[in-house]
């Protein structure tokens, strides 16, 4: 059997339900990828569609698709204690993906230039709306504003016909595919220097790049 491509690589994955198939999709290579989840849950755990485990629960079938092949690690990062035990597994990981609103994480002390003081090769990913900078960086933005920010709804469905969704959630999906590819651009490069980067991952610039269709 050929050996995984990323086997040997960890990464930590704190992303919601925008950037959850990005480490699936690194998983899928070979990565470990161990999910961060809160006490009680990820929420994405409480989505539909469900079905019923044999002992009686209801499992969220997007949960499982989309955190196929993790481990998973409960961690309240609310916490002085937990923060400090994340810290030591950013010390010991190749990567890190989260989507939280831009400096979020750096008012945690979580941020990649804290981060990087731990481990300078951690890669770490970033998927959000429209990017870390910028003059829409902070706007409350989902799926359906995404599609239609990047212009992708304006070649979506029928031309004689009103705009019409693609289904399911491509501007998550569309983001956490080019972060996957950023991350592994990232760790080649890491390879000869010894040193991380961030990579920053915005829905309107990659769906922007489909408008060509």
């Amino acid at each position: 059997m050929s050996e995984a491509f990323l086997k040997g690589y960890r990464a930590l994955d704190l992303t919601g339900l925008s950037g959850q198939l990005c480490g699936r999709i690194l998983a899928d290579l070979g990565m470990e990828v161990i999910k961060i989840e809160p006490p009680g849950g990820d929420p994405v755990r409480n989505l539909a569609p469900f079905i019923r485990s044999a002992e009686g629960k209801l499992l969220s079938t997007t949960f499982a698709h989309l955190n196929a092949g993790k481990a998973s690690k409960v961690l309240d990062l609310a916490k002085e204690a937990d923060r400090d035990e994340f810290r030591k597994l950013v010390a010991a990981s190749d990567v890190m993906l989260e989507s939280f609103q831009p400096g979020e994480m750096d008012a945690k002390g979580m941020g990649y230039k804290d981060l990087a003081t731990l481990n300078p090769a951690l890669v770490m990913a970033s998927i959000t709306p429209f990017g870390q900078t910028g003059p829409k960086k902070n706007l409350a933005c989902n799926d359906l504003v995404a599609l239609a920010q990047s212009g992708f709804l304006y070649i979506s469905g029928d031309a004689s016909l009103p705009p019409c969704k693609p289904p399911e959630v491509q501007a998550y999906y569309f983001a956490s595919l080019f972060a996957a590819a950023g991350v592994l651009a990232a760790l080649y490069r890491g390879e000869r220097t010894g040193r991380g980067d961030h990579v920053d991952s915005s829905m309107q610039e990659t769906l922007a790049t489909q408008e060509h269709i």
